[in-house]
């Protein structure tokens, strides 16, 4: 990634109604995001949009690695929405993912359990 590029974890709402996303930027503009949908309590699941340009380069998979560590260092569950798009499939698949991650498959639905020994 050139200094053009930057993905950031942006918090809103904190303490009433937490609202996470993770927020690709290219020269200025929102390229992409991971938006964390409040499940209530601790658990959260990921709903993500990136522009069509920037797909297949790795992007993608950046934006969910930020999303999982910010929700493992913090306690939280992560998970897919029910049914992930095609593109979020490709992500949750993701060599670099399980790499770090373990992600198992449950029902319509990706969940991750943890980080995987050794990983940061």
């Amino acid at each position: 990634m050139t200094p053009k590029h930057s993905i950031r974890m942006h918090v809103y709402n904190r303490n009433t109604n937490p609202r996470f996303c993770v927020l690709f930027r290219e020269k200025g503009y929102q390229r992409g995001c991971v938006n964390l949908r409040h499940l209530g309590g601790l658990k959260f699941e990921t709903h993500s949009n990136l522009d069509p340009v920037f797909r297949g380069r790795g992007y993608g998979v950046r934006m969910y690695e930020r999303a999982i560590l910010y929700c493992l260092a913090h306690g939280m569950q992560i998970r897919s929405s029910t049914n992930p798009s095609t593109y979020a499939q490709r992500v949750w698949n993701s060599k670099r993912l399980h790499s770090k991650f373990h992600i198992v498959r449950r029902n319509c639905r990706f969940v991750v359990l943890g980080l995987k020994s050794g990983k940061n």
